[in-house]
């Protein structure tokens, strides 16, 4: 005999939502080595199998929830590109409130205290979120502020350094002060998007 289906509201989008808002509480408490599924299933008021109707396994819902929130994070840090015209304004209030939508995070906040080396392959390679980022950053900056090489490199750098910052945090710079990560993205990144404007300009025409 074949087992019954799960219902149609256990299996729609408004249960996954709950998993996952619940698999983000566990994080903000534990960290992420200690997230259980039957806690999850219990916080989001589902049986097992409902939850495993979702996700295959502890693993699956992991990526799950991490891919879930960085599509919010950069959705928001694109909101706030898409208030600047001026491609230096973007640059400068989209790596400051990036910057402050991370530190602000419980669960990003809890996993740097309690067991930061599960997000230090986001700094390792080419990462999903590393590639985001700079994509994110790219698309902050027009064609007319640097060659489509440069702008990459560029991207590159900021995206890398970002990651670093917040995965591996300096006690020099407060990063989460009022106008702090303005006034560093201004000081250290600004006058290397220059500097390759000016190489560019300085380049033979091929």
């Amino acid at each position: 005999m074949k087992p019954s289906k799960a219902p149609s509201s256990d299996a729609g989008p408004d249960t996954r939502r709950r998993i996952l808002d619940a698999a983000v509480e566990m994080a903000e408490i534990t960290g992420l080595r200690k997230v259980s599924m039957d806690e999850i299933a219990r916080r989001a008021r589902v049986g097992r199998a409902t939850l495993y109707l979702h996700f295959s396994g502890r693993d699956n819902l992991i990526s799950a929830m991490i891919e879930d929130q960085l599509g919010q994070f950069f959705a928001d840090v694109q909101d706030v590109l898409d208030q600047h015209d001026n491609s230096e304004d973007r640059l400068v209030h989209g790596f400051a409130h990036a910057f402050r939508l991370l530190l602000g995070n419980r669960a990003v906040r809890t996993v740097l205290a309690v067991n930061p080396e599960v997000l230090y392959p986001a700094i390792i390679g080419d990462s999903q979120p590393l590639l985001l980022g700079r994509l994110l950053i790219e698309s902050a900056m027009g064609a007319e502020d640097l060659p489509a090489e440069s702008r990459s490199l560029f991207a590159e750098h900021v995206a890398r350094m970002f990651h670093t910052y917040v995965l591996i945090p300096t006690q020099l710079v407060d990063m989460a002060a009022p106008g702090v990560a303005e006034d560093f993205a201004r000081q250290f990144l600004l006058p290397i998007r220059d500097h390759l404007l000016a190489a560019a300009a300085e380049a033979p025409a091929r």
